[in-house]
Formats: C-alpha cells, structure tokens, sequence
C-alpha cells in the first residue's frame, strides 16, 4: 500500500503558530524505522517531516493529495497534536475513504480518548510501531479484520475496540538499518534553537527503554519497564554506513544510553577501533558517569553529553523520583568534565505543584554553582502516560478529560505554590545572569579555543544571520513560561 508517513511540527503554547524555533531538526528516526520496516515488506512509504522543511498545514496537506496514499499515518505528541489533527481532518474530508492512522507516545496513552473524539480517526497504533504499522497496512490491503493486528486501537461498527498489546521487540537486530535516503541530506544537529555544527547529521538508537521511573516521563511505560539493547556488530554495522554517506554528526536518541558501563565502553572501543571520525552526542544519567566509561565516550567521539540535573533541590529531586542527588550531578559534571567531554548540556525543572519560590532560586544557585555549559530550563508539565499526570489525575487536581491530549503546565493547576508570572519574572532576572558571568565567558572562550567541536560552532554564529538566530534564542529562553 501506499503510504505516507507524517511527523507534524511543535506548536507553541503560547502563540500557538509552528514552534520551529525551539524544535530539534534531526532525522525523525521512529518514522524512517516504521517506513524503512514497511519498504521491507512491499509498502510504498514516503515520509513528510513538517518541522525540518518548516511546512505549513496548508503545505502538508497538498504534498499529500499530490501523492494520493491509501494510508496516512501521523506520530503525535502532546505539543504536534494540533497541527496533526487539522491535517488529518482536512485530508479525510477530501477522501473518506483514505486511513488515518496516529501513533507515538499520545496515542499510546489516549487511544480510546482520540478515537471517541476525532471522527476521522480509523485506528491507533500503540506502542512500538514498526512490526504493528506494517501489519495494519498488511490487512487493510488484503481486506483482513483488524482484529487480528496486535497493538492497535480502532473502530468497528460504531464501537471502539483495543486489542492486546503488541509483544516488544526484545532482539532489536531484526529491525532494518534505517533508510536514510527516504529523507534529504538537510538535517543538522540542533539544541532547541543552537545549531551544535553545520555538518549532515543523522540519529541512530543502541538501546531502548529504561529501568527508572521518574515522574515526569513516559519512557517506562511506553516501554513497560524494559530495557533492550542491540548488539555492538549490528550498531557498529550502521554506524559505518552512516560514516560512508558523509555524515558527521550523529545522535543517539536513547532513553539511556549509559546504564550498562562494561557494554559503554567495549562499543566505545569497538568505535575506536574503527576509527570512526565522528562527533557523537547522547544523554546520560548523573549516577552513570564513571570517569572510565566517560573517557572511552570522548575518545569515541562522543562530543556532547546531555544530563538531566532537574534539580538542585533534594525534596524535588525526590518529587520527581529521579534517584539521585544534588552531589551526584556535581561529581558527574566534574567527571565529564576530567574526561574532557566537549560540551556538557544540563536541563533542570521548575514548577512542581508545591515547589517554593525559595527552592527555584536554591536550583538557579545550584545551576551557577556546577560547570555547565548550556542549562536549559523547563516548566514542569504533567503529560498524558507520565506517573505524575496520573498522580494529579487520580487526586482531581487535573481533569483528565480537558487535558489528556495536550497535558498541563503544573502551575497553572489549582494548589500550585507559585504563580507564573511571579516565577517568570523571578526567573529571568536571574537565569541570564548565569550567562553573563566572566567564570561562565572565560571558560567558554578557553574551551572554544581547545575544542574543534566547539570552534565549529561559535565560527557558524560569526554570521549576521545566524548570530540574530542565536540573540533571539537567548532572549526567548524563558518562553516555556
């Protein structure tokens, strides 16, 4: 069947146009392994990412008649939902008999929600997409029930039906390498707004799932509790071909990536021995950072490490279940700082239901206080399949059923401690201060001069163009309030 595979652009809360500033344009890997599995098996999948080519809905939709597909299927999260919903509706009307198909995170927690509520809706795909997509598109083609499809939500005379859940894929080696040219050669590695370098970029996985449980993430139960990884060949095998296509920059898109130290560093070695000249970047916890493994990391070419700090404060740290401590995340920051990690990016949360104005400016301290060279804070957001939606839900503080498809600033909720244009204004008083500091600017500039990594990216910004990108991204780096 002929398919077309939709990743719909972020929309900002607070304007509500196309969030693509703030959006990472990097290869949509979860779409291309659906399309790439469905090739595999006869299909004819293209793929259309909204956000990258910065595509209107308008633009989506006559891409989309112009292929004429029997099938469209669309991955949804709380923040694209908007953007997929006007799509889909305005393509069914156009063909009733075309199928819509969501799947990803949202429609894995709020099937039965999406099908109850959206007419033009015919199935759900739950969970891990790629064996469950193709066999959706194998019965629709031959005119088989659906009921034989594992893993989807649908609609069957008028009634909605869930079958069981698909089995996981627990040897990741029977997923295809990713066919990177069903995509054009145009992705770059970006943090939210910060473009890391000019170079072509690609996203790959070693493993999937994760063994913790923190509050605010789905990863755990999307996943249900598992953690797989591929074998050191298969990824080795992929990470060579993506090196022979020109590609220099590569993200790895796992949910965590450095919970098992042994197996870290002998695909690390493995990389080496290869030698593989690439700048690699991936994320880590504060309590995985041994300064062996982290040293293998750089000497692989892991060239930016994302860690998730949330939190200079115990108590919050604990709100969110995280399994770690402030001291933690000071000696992972110094580890990887001795291992000589190029640049180190740490996110940190604020807004918890009973969070103090006292405690937010405990973490800003905590921020200033370790050696980061991008913090990036966030507002706490209670999100549909996250244990602390499900916490709010269950004490009716959040109505399910005016936020389960788009989720809830935790502050806005009733029983917050603070407010937000309080926090706000407290906020950014403080948080472009840390910018601005001569420690923060003189170790920047050393670390540039020593880092051909880091020279790759401040020389980009010695643009006109690209400098105002970079004024505008700071200026608007309180935007999630």
């Amino acid at each position: 069947m002929k398919a077309v595979l939709i990743a719909p652009a972020a929309v900002s809360r607070d304007t509500g146009s196309d969030d693509f500033l703030t959006t990472r344009h990097m290869h949509p890997l979860g779409i291309l392994l659906l399309a790439t599995y469905a090739k595999k098996f006869g299909h004819e999948p293209i793929i259309i990412d909204q956000s990258a080519f910065r595509l209107t809905n308008e633009d989506v939709i006559k891409k989309v008649k112009k292929i004429d597909p029997d099938v469209v299927g669309i991955g949804v999260l709380s923040k694209s939902i908007d953007n997929a919903k006007i799509i889909a509706a305005n393509l069914k009307a156009w063909n009733p008999n075309l199928k819509i198909v969501f799947g990803n995170y949202l429609a894995t927690f709020s099937a039965r929600h999406m099908l109850e509520n959206y007419p033009w809706l015919d199935a759900c795909v739950r969970g891990e997409g790629e064996v469950t997509f193709k066999e959706l598109l194998d019965a629709w083609e031959k005119g088989r029930s659906l009921e034989e499809v594992d893993g989807i939500s649908f609609k069957a005379n008028g009634r909605i039906k869930e079958n069981a859940d698909r089995a996981l894929i627990m040897d990741l080696d029977t997923l295809p390498i990713p066919d990177r040219s069903m995509l054009p050669d145009m992705y770059k590695n970006d943090v939210p707004g910060i473009q890391e370098s000019s170079y072509k970029t690609t996203t790959i996985f070693f493993s999937r799932g994760c063994p913790y449980a923190c509050t605010f993430c789905a990863c755990r139960m999307f996943t249900r509790g598992t953690y797989r990884v591929r074998s050191v060949d298969a990824f080795i095998k992929e990470l060579c071909e993506i090196a022979s296509m020109g590609t220099k920059s590569v993200v790895l898109v796992d949910d965590n990536f450095t919970l098992k130290k042994k197996l870290i560093i002998e695909l690390c070695k493995r990389i080496q021995k290869e030698k593989l000249d690439l700048f690699l970047s991936t994320e880590g916890r504060v309590n995985q950072s041994d300064y062996s493994m982290l040293r293998n990391m750089k000497l692989a070419g892991f060239s930016t490490l994302f860690f998730g700090f949330e939190s200079g404060v115990q108590r919050i740290l604990d709100y969110y279940n995280k399994k770690i401590t402030p001291e933690m995340s000071r000696v992972a920051v110094k580890q990887a700082r001795k291992a000589e990690i190029d640049a180190i990016v740490g996110t940190f949360i604020v807004g918890a239901l009973d969070e103090t104005y006292e405690e937010v400016n405990q973490t800003i301290n905590f921020i200033k206080s370790i050696d980061v060279d991008f913090p990036q804070l966030l507002l706490a957001r209670a999100l549909p399949g996250t244990p602390i939606y499900a916490d709010l839900a269950r004490r009716n503080i959040l109505d399910d059923d005016k936020y389960w498809e788009a989720g809830v600033d935790i502050i806005d909720l009733p029983g917050s401690v603070m407010k937000r244009n309080i926090l706000k204004r407290m906020v950014t008083e403080r948080y472009m201060k840390i910018f601005a500091r001569p420690i923060y600017l003189l170790r920047a500039f050393y670390r540039n001069l020593a880092s051909p990594f880091r020279r790759g990216i401040v020389n980009q910004y010695l643009n006109p163009n690209e400098f105002r990108r970079l004024r505008t991204l700071f200026k608007g780096a309180l935007d999630v309030f």
